[in-house]
């Protein structure tokens, strides 16, 4: 069950009863937890075929077409590969999660696997520093990847995405 944290939200209101601003609050706690849960689950998926460089990147402000865009590389055409398939195949086996689409599995260079809420980038080494996702986005904020033994999750720091 969603937790609200505002004394505006009738728990046990449906959604679709509720004021707008009300409405928008709900939205966004059940988008950031949902979100984040997902965020972990793919960072954890990527680590477990050693993806290198995991970069995520909050992008919620920037642009109407997701809230966060995962990055990572392989050294090889195959291990990028790899990597892809593992993550499409354990979110559809484990969570029930398909993907919208997913393109360039073929290729092995840039896979692009579409969540919604999360796009993940596999790339190769060199066409990941060719395109620079980062660079290209460079006012989203940055979250670290930690890693446990079992898992890993994105730490997001304190301050707001800058708007431009």
């Amino acid at each position: 069950m969603l937790e609200l944290h505002d004394e505006r939200v009738d728990t046990d209101t449906p959604w679709f009863m509720l004021k707008e601003d009300t409405l928008s609050l709900w939205r966004s706690q059940a988008l950031n937890k949902r979100t984040q849960e997902k965020i972990n689950v793919l960072a954890t998926l990527a680590t477990d075929k050693l993806a290198y460089e995991f970069t995520a990147l909050n992008v919620s402000q920037l642009c109407s077409y997701t809230d966060v865009l995962l990055i990572c590389h392989g050294s090889s055409s195959r291990q990028v590969q790899a990597i892809a398939s593992h993550i499409r195949e354990s979110m559809k086996k484990e969570c029930e999660a398909h993907p919208f689409g997913m393109e360039g599995m073929r290729g092995g260079q840039w896979i692009v696997i579409d969540y919604g809420d999360v796009i993940v980038h596999v790339f190769h080494q060199p066409v990941r520093e060719y395109y620079d996702l980062e660079g290209n986005w460079a006012d989203a904020i940055r979250g670290k990847l930690v890693q446990d033994k079992d898992s890993a999750h994105i730490e997001w720091p304190d301050e707001e995405p800058k708007q431009t």
